[in-house]
């Protein structure tokens, strides 16, 4: 999604700005066209609203506070550490973008109780202003040339939003962004999902140290504050450019870093709320305790608070738990299209493509047959084996070859009995028996009078870390002439 805004003419030139607005913190990098493979992360961060201080480091956290001054703020480290009521500091207004029935329920009265439209437009109002300080002073050219970089430059700004984002919460994100101070209005901006952003990012790097091949796979998780994302990807080509394309659909849940501090502090309310001297300042800073008296019970001794494992295993495990199923969910269905016997329950839907089988006297139907379903445990490099037979009359002349298609889905929840539009081709196998002799094909007799080959093999799936490696056999014998090709 993007929204093209007024800008200064392009000189040929374009500045890339990417924005990583995140939960708890944020982050910006800045690039030239006309040189690609360098980027500049911005490191130097406002720390003070009046006297022009700055903090580094690559990240500035996603706060604001607003001062008693109509309309001024304070943001990221701008805000003091010291003589502030944390809840006078907002935090993970981002959240509050995506519409009320689909917030994590962890925060939703919080974000109901903050403006979060406005939240997120102050913030990238004093992000923005950063980034243009930043570029004037990180540059190497005189203040004159850097304003006239910038103002004969194309400015394009990629902004990153969570995987899980509905198509409203994307429109407020592009919206804030377009009414915020510094960058809002000055060109176009573009907004990526943070998987796809951090695949980019480790495709440039796993491109550097040369370890592709074509076929390989894998999963990008972004674990952020707010929420965790994956993606996954299967690389098609290396050369003349590197080529992937999206081998499973890119998700996310609410279960980042925020939700492990939230749910620590939810502790801390439930074990010291009832402690003399415990409020929301205190809470504001956690560990230790000082000024609370000593409770063997709770854990209180000398002023410092002991969790004990199971309270700490407690505030990680559902979060842990929701990462662990997105990217459990990243594994697709794969399996084959079969004939089988026609069951009027199981193939409900199909009898209009069912067809009569002479040999074996019966309706059969064309269904998919899953050697791996979503969510399954798979041990990599431990083969698994699925049985198979394949027919032909003898008047058509003996069998050469058996053929199999390998599918894949993605998309489906729950794993179709027939192949439909989420169902897509993966690859291709062949085993070529041309070297058996005739008169060792087993021959059978169908109930029809007519005599068919019948090749019975096994079929051998393997499942790697990048890679799936699938294997026909047959009379015990292991056919390296299976071909695997990709589409």
């Amino acid at each position: 999604m993007s929204s093209d805004m007024d800008g200064h003419p392009p000189s040929g030139r374009t500045l890339v700005v990417g924005i990583d607005f995140g939960t708890t913190y944020s982050g910006v990098a800045y690039g030239v066209t006309e040189n690609p493979d360098r980027t500049i992360p911005c490191q130097t961060w406002s720390s003070s609203k009046t006297d022009g201080t700055v903090t580094g480091g690559v990240k500035v956290p996603t706060t604001i506070r607003y001062l008693q001054q109509r309309g001024e703020f304070e943001w990221g480290f701008q805000i003091p550490e010291d003589n502030v009521h944390p809840d006078d500091i907002m935090r993970w207004f981002k959240l509050g973008l995506q519409p009320p029935k689909n917030r994590p329920d962890e925060i939703r009265n919080l974000l109901a109780r903050h403006d979060s439209d406005r939240l997120v437009k102050d913030y990238l109002s004093g992000l923005g202003e950063n980034i243009l300080h930043f570029l004037r002073t990180s540059s190497r050219l005189g203040e004159n040339d850097v304003e006239m970089f910038i103002r004969e430059s194309a400015i394009q700004v990629v902004l990153t939003v969570p995987a899980v984002w509905e198509e409203v919460a994307k429109r407020k994100t592009l919206q804030a962004f377009e009414n915020a101070r510094g960058l809002g209005g000055l060109g176009s901006v573009t907004l990526v999902s943070e998987p796809e952003a951090a695949a980019t990012y480790a495709l440039h790097n796993m491109i550097q140290e040369s370890s592709l091949e074509v076929g390989q796979s894998f999963i990008v998780l972004d674990a952020g504050g707010g929420t965790v994302d994956v993606i996954t990807y299967t690389i098609t080509a290396l050369h003349p450019v590197l080529q992937v394309r999206e081998a499973a659909a890119g998700a996310g849940d609410f279960c980042g870093a925020a939700f492990v501090d939230k749910a620590f502090t939810d502790h801390l309310q439930a074990t010291l709320g009832n402690e003399e001297g415990f409020d929301n300042e205190l809470l504001g800073r956690a560990l230790p305790v000082h000024g609370l008296a000593n409770n063997q019970e709770i854990g209180i001794r000398s002023g410092r608070l002991t969790l004990r494992a199971f309270d700490v295993h407690a505030m990680f495990e559902p979060y842990i738990l929701k990462t662990i199923r997105l990217v459990k969910d990243q594994i697709k269905h794969y399996g084959v299209e079969l004939s089988v016997a026609y069951d009027r329950e199981q193939h409900l839907g199909l009898e209009n493509k069912r067809h009569w089988d002479g040999m074996d006297g019966c309706w059969r139907v064309d269904a998919m047959h899953w050697f791996i379903r979503r969510g399954d445990r798979v041990a990599e490099s431990k083969p698994y084996y699925h049985h198979l037979s394949q027919a032909s009359k003898v008047s058509h002349g003996r069998p050469g070859t058996i053929d199999l298609t390998i599918y894949s889905d993605s998309k489906s929840d729950e794993a179709p009995v027939a192949r439909n539009g989420n169902v897509e081709v993966l690859s291709h196998l062949r085993a070529n028996f041309r070297s058996i002799p005739t008169d060792q094909l087993p021959v059978v007799r169908g109930k029809d009078g007519l005599d068919y080959y019948v090749l019975s093999c096994d079929i051998e799936v393997t499942y790697r870390s990048a890679s799936t490696e699938y294997t026909l056999i047959h009379d015990n014998h292991r056919y390296d002439t299976v071909t695997e090709e990709y589409v």
